[in-house]
C-alpha cells in the first residue's frame, strides 16, 4: 500500500520523500506517526546522513520533535531509534580515543 502525503500544494509518495524533505516536516510537526519511521529508515542505512544544511539534521530532527508520549504511543519506533542511537554511541565510543589525541596543525 502507497501511504500519500501532503505537503504544502504538494503530493507526495511517501517513498519518494528525501531525507531533507522528511527533516523540513519532522521540524513542522506534520503527521509524525507516518513520517518517523520513514526517517528511521533512513537512518538504519545512513545514522548522519546529510540534509541540506548538516550530516546529522534527520536524526537531531527527529528527537527534537518527539518526546516521551510520542515514544510511548509507537513502542515499535522507539526500538528502531534505540538502534540508531545504539550506533550513535559506538561511534562516539570509537572515536573518543581518537578525539583526545588530535592536535589541529596551524597552517600558515
Amino acid at each position: 500500500m502507497t501511504t500519500n502525503l501532503v505537503w504544502g500544494n504538494c503530493l507526495n509518495k511517501a517513498e519518494d520523500l528525501t531525507a531533507d524533505n522528511l527533516r523540513l516536516m519532522i521540524g513542522q510537526k506534520l503527521n509524525l506517526e507516518h513520517l518517523v519511521p520513514l526517517a528511521l529508515g533512513i537512518l538504519a542505512k545512513d545514522t548522519f546522513v546529510e540534509t541540506q544544511f548538516y550530516r546529522r539534521d534527520l536524526l537531531a530532527y527527529v528527537l527534537k520533535n518527539t518526546n516521551e508520549e510520542f515514544w510511548n504511543k509507537h513502542h515499535d519506533m522507539y526500538l528502531e531509534l534505540d538502534e540508531v542511537m545504539r550506533v550513535v554511541n559506538q561511534t562516539i565510543e570509537e572515536l573518543s580515543p581518537l578525539l583526545s589525541d588530535f592536535k589541529p596543525y596551524l597552517i600558515e
